[in-house]
């Protein structure tokens, strides 16, 4: 593997990709969350030994997942198909189920092309304008296997069918280990959810196929890189960092502390981490724990179902406003990682009412300030 230093340009990773990715596999696999916990978050660690490519932290890993076998035959069965059958150029019409197609989406689009193939009078009548609502109850109570449980379509139909359905497309997750540190392994976090669709209990594709249906040293995982563009650590290792990332968005900061301390970089690190409860979802415990006792990070932590008014990171910025503007005006760099709704969307505001409250702005000065940090890269989110 390829390891070069982080510049402000992009980095070129053009030896892998979504349709020529890298087979790698599992090496190891943790349950970060306790039991007890509301949430089910793991630890993956995937073999890179012989993975030639750039790589730094802040990048990406893309993973280009499978839909679980148990629901392909379940589809194929209500079909009264075969999973050998060929299905033109894409493999067989197993194969295009399992790699190609995203099973849990179920769309209007689909049923269009149904209806290109074969007449159903109460599927016509959902497709009229007036009818949209009923569209919108239709598709988010039904997936494949529930409609072709209803609506009989022939092993041929499935085949074309099936080109309405949406493509089965990488995820992407951020890369939680230093390359720096340890070049033949890469470790990243995933949340697995589970939601229910059409009566029946699923997860996401690409947290079972990882977290539940990969085989430790065995299944192949195809990946490729993302490069972090814009979401790298200092060029200068004496400026001082800091780190929202509460949940999974903790993992790129991982890495950067990884690299900060492997190669003592002697600016300070500050994290804000937040998840649902310290018994259960204190992850990495001992390591931040370890490099609070060496000095090396300040942290602040936000569990937000331990009291009974829920705290979260915005909360913990704001108690340490002052501090937190002292940091930013000596040009500490702020990174935010994670949900783009409402943790980014919260942390920004606080900044703002910050500058207001500490630098004495305006509120649409504040704004500004905010608009130049982004535009000097002195503010980088990474959020999804």
């Amino acid at each position: 593997m390829r390891i070069s230093e982080k510049s402000t340009e992009a980095t070129v990773t053009a030896n892998y990709s979504r349709t020529c990715p890298f087979i790698s596999k599992i090496r190891a696999r943790y349950l970060l969350s306790k039991p007890g916990s509301c949430k089910e978050t793991w630890h993956v660690v995937i073999d890179i030994a012989d993975f030639d490519m750039e790589i730094n932290v802040g990048d990406s890993l893309g993973v280009c997942p499978e839909n679980p076998l148990k629901e392909v035959l379940l589809i194929l069965d209500a079909a009264n198909a075969k999973y050998q059958t060929p299905a033109g150029e894409r493999g067989s019409l197993g194969e295009v189920l399992k790699t190609q197609k995203n099973l849990n989406q179920f769309s209007s689009k689909f049923l269009k092309k149904v209806l290109e193939i074969k007449h159903f009078d109460s599927l016509t009548q959902l497709l009229l304008p007036e009818n949209k609502a009923l569209l919108k109850e239709f598709v988010q109570t039904h997936d494949l296997y529930t409609f072709l449980k209803k609506f009989t379509l022939t092993e041929q139909e499935l085949i074309s069918a099936i080109e309405g359905l949406s493509p089965l497309l990488p995820r992407f997750f951020s890369v939680a280990s230093s390359p720096k540190v340890n070049n033949e392994e890469m470790h990243f976090i995933i949340r697995c959810f589970e939601y229910s669709q059409s009566c029946r209990q699923k997860r996401g594709i690409a947290s079972q196929f990882i977290c539940h249906d990969a085989v430790v040293d065995h299944t192949p995982i195809p990946i490729f890189l993302q490069s972090g563009d814009h979401f790298y650590l200092p060029e200068d290792p004496e400026q001082d960092i800091i780190m929202i990332g509460p949940g999974t968005g903790i993992a790129p900061f991982l890495s950067f502390l990884e690299e900060r301390k492997a190669f003592r970089s002697p600016g300070r690190n500050w994290l804000f981490f937040g998840e649902c409860n310290k018994k259960y979802d204190f992850y990495f415990e001992e390591f931040l724990k370890s490099m609070v006792d060496q000095k090396l990070l300040k942290l602040d932590l936000a569990f937000s179902r331990d009291q009974a008014e829920k705290l979260y990171v915005q909360h913990l910025i704001k108690e340490k406003g002052a501090e937190f503007v002292k940091w930013i005006e000596r040009g500490a760099i702020v990174y935010i990682c994670g949900d783009a709704e409402k943790m980014c969307k919260d942390v920004l505001a606080v900044m703002v009412e910050l500058f207001c409250t500490h630098l004495g702005l305006d509120e649409s000065e504040a704004k500004l300030k905010l608009r130049a940090m982004r535009k000097t890269k002195q503010l980088r989110q990474d959020v999804y």
